[in-house]
């Protein structure tokens, strides 16, 4: 084989290696990625979670404010 042709076949081989080596990198970025976006996913989900418990909690806490000033607001009347 001619010097020229061993010389591009060398380029050749070692264009190919850094490819490999981008596609190796790519690959570990995209796994990384995926594995940050199932934990977001996690994350939102106790997020939505704790914001039902939380608005449960609330609508529970205004119907007793509610029952509330409304047995306040018939006692004061009973007393006039």
């Amino acid at each position: 084989m001619p010097p020229r042709d061993r010389d591009l076949v060398e380029l050749m081989r070692l264009s190919l290696a850094d490819e490999q080596k981008v596609r190796e990198q790519t690959s570990t970025q995209l796994q990384a990625a995926q594995a940050e976006i199932q934990s977001r996913e996690q994350n939102l989900a106790q997020l939505q979670a704790a914001k039902g418990q939380i608005e449960s909690s609330l609508s529970a806490t205004q119907q007793s404010v509610h029952e509330l000033n409304a047995w306040s607001w018939r006692r004061r009347k009973k007393r006039t």
